[in-house]
């Protein structure tokens, strides 16, 4: 049985939907995330973490976008994924170590919830989410998340579960 030992995320409403997940699943570790964390950057401090986790027993679970055009080969390349949602979410697992685990919104976690909860459409919407403080965007977002997404949030509960299991 693996643990969840750390979960860092790219940016304020992928932390949002982590904590939501991390809640519903139990966890005790809190999301970690700073402004400066991009996809890029929390893919190399995942990596730099695993290396120091117990081999056996302790996982990392990031939340990240897959991004649009160039970047998308990353994700392809190194990821085994499964599709959750639409082909709006996926739950993936890092081929060279499957003690990395991955929420990924495709493309965008602003598109996703576009697309569920025909909210964030726009461009002034979407940079509500951007800006501010984490704790204003999480409490907007988890009344959104906790109400209309239960059963995406299940699905994904469920998975990380059978890979974490817990």
């Amino acid at each position: 049985m693996l643990k969840v030992r750390q979960m860092l995320a790219e940016c304020y409403a992928n932390t949002c939907f982590a904590k939501v997940v991390a809640k519903t699943l139990g966890l005790t570790s809190e999301p970690h995330h700073t402004p400066k964390m991009g996809r890029d950057k929390v893919l190399v401090k995942a990596k730099r973490a695993l290396e120091k986790f117990d081999k056996n027993d302790e996982s990392l679970l990031i939340v990240i976008d897959y991004e649009r055009g160039a970047s998308r080969k990353y994700i392809d390349e190194n990821f085994d994924k499964k599709v959750m949602y639409e082909s709006k979410v996926y739950v993936g697992v890092f081929k060279r170590d499957k003690r990395l685990i991955a929420i990924i919104f495709d493309p965008d976690i602003e598109e996703f919830l576009c697309k569920v909860l025909d909210k964030y459409c726009n461009e002034s919407e979407r940079k509500a989410l951007k800006r501010g403080d984490l704790d204003r965007v999480y409490k907007e977002l988890r009344e959104v998340m906790t109400a209309k997404l239960e059963k995406v949030i299940n699905d994904i509960e469920n998975e990380l579960r059978q890979l974490i299991g817990i």
